[in-house]
């Protein structure tokens, strides 16, 4: 893993719960389950299942602003 994100520059923290101790904590019962969380530590959306993926982006992209993150793309939120 951590080969893989220095090739491919993910410069953001990656969760690996091989042991499902995150999986656990949230109490989740879906696969993919994607949670959003904010630079604050609180969940701001969830998504279970596949699809909406646009959404997704939308609510990552804003996070990113909300944070401070200005490469973010502006111009594809609403």
């Amino acid at each position: 893993m951590k080969k893989a994100i220095a090739t491919l520059g993910i410069k953001y923290p990656v969760a690996i719960d091989n042991e499902y101790r995150i999986w656990r904590a949230f109490e989740n019962e879906y696969w993919p389950a994607h949670y959003c969380i904010d630079a604050k530590g609180m969940i701001r959306h969830h998504h279970f299942g596949e699809g909406d993926y646009d959404e997704s982006e939308r609510v990552i992209q804003k996070l990113l602003v909300d944070a401070g993150d200005s490469m973010c793309r502006r111009t594809s939120l609403p």
